[in-house]
């Protein structure tokens, strides 16, 4: 590869931007991105929770019409 500097690390070949260093930050970005989205799901959990303990579910309303048989009343 022209203008970059070859560097051999453990048997291998990488290239410049596959250093030790861009390995381990990217590692610490990939941290970072878990824990925002761990974050993100835990405070999304936590709102629709909140909104189910808050929120007054209308009963449904239907008329119900039954017929008793006079048998079921005392005299």
């Amino acid at each position: 590869i022209a203008g970059r500097r070859m560097v051999v690390y453990q048997g291998s070949i990488l290239c410049g931007w596959f250093s030790p260093d861009a390995q381990k930050d990217r590692r610490e970005n990939m941290g970072k991105l878990t824990i925002a989205l761990v974050l993100l799901l835990l405070v999304a959990a936590a709102g629709g929770a909140a909104f189910l303990t808050t929120w007054e579910i209308p009963p449904p309303i239907s008329n119900v019409e039954k017929v008793l048989p006079n048998d079921k009343f005392p005299k």
